[in-house]
């Protein structure tokens, strides 16, 4: 995955490919500390992208390939359990 912005710039995204624990880290940019991790997952989490009103971040777990994770983030910059979509 790398680094995903969200559109307004406030956060970045990380699920970085070597990632042996396999989490979903979102970062604050302005303190540069993390503000939460999500996982460890059974796989690797590809190709997060943050919805145009930055609310919602979507990925993929590399085990499947058709399920979607959407996760809603919440006004304290926490992100609540993801919801599953089988494509």
């Amino acid at each position: 995955m790398g680094l995903e912005f969200s559109p307004d710039g406030t956060r970045i995204a990380s699920a970085p490919r070597g990632n042996v624990n396999k989490f979903l880290a979102v970062f604050d940019v302005a303190q540069g500390k993390m503000q939460f991790n999500v996982g460890p997952f059974p796989c690797y989490v590809h190709g997060g992208v943050f919805t145009a009103d930055g609310k919602r971040l979507s990925f993929l777990k590399t085990h499947t390939w058709n399920d979607v994770y959407l996760a809603e983030l919440t006004a304290n910059g926490k992100m609540r359990p993801p919801r599953r979509f089988t494509l």
